[in-house]
């Protein structure tokens, strides 16, 4: 089961992000904790270095940079069994402007690793595809950060569902305009605005993956048709 569980935004300037008192789901012995991540920093590169959650290491599950901003997911290196909130923090190389995150817990996955991973860049346009494998009893979930060059400008998001018949080439596009971001392919989790963004983007960064579910778990949550 892959539930979405929080979000936070900051739009301090700095290298370490600090976000206490986290939701992170029931505690189960099968739990892992999903990170993704986001941010800017006008013209020099930008990598999310690590992210820690409730003191637990995570691994890097995919990952879309570019010379303004990254993108990444990461997973608990191990099951987190223990405690309903905690504290999160990211690590970037540089100086960002502001970071968004999303968490979600995930039970009963048949791997830790990921099935399928995909990433994509745009940097002339407000959208961006994958087309990600999801396998039968599979779940998917993805994050997407748009920037508008000119003005610096920026907006994060983040989607996600569960597919119990799967789907071999789910095709997952966010699109950023006026109105912030819109999804084609999972339902939106989140859509945080780190920056004043009144026009769409000509930036996109998206990073996606799937995993599969242990058999006889009903997967939780709609399936996208």
């Amino acid at each position: 089961m892959l539930e979405h569980v929080a979000s936070r935004t900051s739009t301090v300037v700095q290298s370490t992000y600090t976000f206490d008192d986290v939701p992170l789901g029931t505690p189960s012995e099968d739990r892992y904790i999903i990170v993704s991540a986001s941010g800017a920093r006008g013209n020099n590169s930008l990598v999310i270095s690590n992210i820690v959650v409730a003191g637990a290491n995570t691994s890097e599950v995919a990952a879309a940079n570019n010379v303004r901003a990254a993108c990444a997911i990461r997973r608990t290196s191990a099951p987190l069994t223990a405690g309903m909130t905690g504290q999160i923090s990211v690590t970037l190389n540089n100086t960002a402007n502001g970071v968004h995150l999303d968490v979600w817990s995930a039970k009963r996955l048949a791997s830790p690793l990921a099935h399928d991973t995909k990433t994509g860049i745009a940097t002339t346009a407000n959208t961006v595809s994958v087309s990600l494998d999801v396998p039968p009893r599979g779940v998917a979930l993805a994050a997407a950060f748009g920037m508008r060059a000119a003005s610096n400008d920026w907006r994060g998001s983040a989607a996600s569902d569960n597919f119990p018949g799967g789907d071999a080439g789910r095709s997952i596009t966010p699109t950023h305009d006026a109105a912030g971001f819109s999804w084609v392919g999972l339902t939106e989790d989140s859509d945080a605005p780190l920056n004043s963004v009144s026009t769409a983007v000509n930036w996109m960064l998206l990073a996606a993956a799937s995993w599969q579910l242990l058999p006889n778990e009903r997967a939780f949550g709609a399936v996208m048709g």
